[in-house]
């Protein structure tokens, strides 16, 4: 194992001293060679036929050094910096090729940044909620005004939705804003989801500290109540569970605590919901 590591070693430094490698195996092979000529002359032969005799048995100078090339060196490695230098001189002798090559190249990256991340989203990191595979996000377009989406869900499409759809178990709604957090330390700007009281029955999760939000509380006038996530509530108030039923300003506006959210849900889209 030892002598492995150790030739790997060897292989890989001689492959930033080539110049020297290669003179020490133009040595080593004429040494050899002399040793044969030396021998082919004490049986009697002419100096330069001893030498011609001494590379036929060689077998072919270059050839051998080849071979010695591919043992001591690494030929896969050292064909790959051959071809990477023969590619950056045929893209310098043609820069409109090159450009062409590059702006491919670019597209094609992208390409396959946008359809990874899509498939890591939603194939290998799925959303942390059960049967997450049958969640869908809803979208709402006008077809006489030739726009087919992109208009979002209002609150008044949101009642429609769910007193007329058929299809779906539930429907829930919620918008995001930033908002300033004041008290117990420092005023601190913070995402919020404005959501409404089925999103955690819709999602099929419920807070990890607390209580979620009832019907009455999400009615319009109502006294404002919000749900931490579990990253503001551990870091602002040190996982307190005395959080609960105290008021905090959002805004300038007194909010009741009323829950955490546990760790794994709505954290990554809000610091807390109102």
């Amino acid at each position: 194992m030892m002598r492995s590591v150790r030739a790997w070693f060897m292989r890989v430094g001689g492959f930033f001293t080539k110049a020297r490698r290669e003179r020490d195996l133009a040595h080593e092979l004429e040494s050899h060679i002399q040793l044969h000529i030396d021998e082919n002359v004490r049986l009697g032969m002419t100096p330069d036929e001893a030498r011609r005799q001494a590379l036929v048995k060689l077998g072919g100078l270059e050839s051998v050094k080849e071979q010695c090339r591919d043992v001591r060196g690494l030929p896969a490695l050292e064909l790959l910096v051959r071809d990477v230098r023969f590619a950056l001189r045929g893209l310098r002798k043609n820069p409109g090729f090159t450009l062409a090559t590059v702006l491919t190249l670019a597209l094609a990256i992208g390409a396959n940044a946008a359809i990874f991340a899509v498939v890591q989203r939603i194939v290998l990191n799925p959303l942390p909620y059960p049967d997450s595979d049958r969640v869908i996000e809803l979208d709402h377009g006008e077809l006489d005004l030739n726009m087919p989406s992109g208009l979002g869900i209002t609150l008044g499409l949101y009642y429609q939705y769910a007193d007329r759809s058929r299809t779906l178990d539930g429907v829930a709604l919620y918008q995001t804003e930033e908002l300033t957090l004041t008290g117990d330390g420092d005023p601190e700007r913070i995402r919020v989801a404005r959501a409404t009281p089925s999103l955690t029955s819709v999602l099929r999760v419920s807070p990890a500290v607390g209580r979620w939000f009832t019907e009455e509380e999400g009615t319009p006038g109502a006294v404002q109540v919000a749900v931490l996530s579990h990253g503001l509530w551990a870091r602002r108030y040190g996982r307190d569970a005395g959080i609960l039923g105290r008021s905090v300003m959002l805004s300038g506006v007194p909010t009741e605590v009323i829950g955490v959210i546990g760790r794994s849900y709505l954290s990554h889209r809000a610091s807390a919901a109102l």
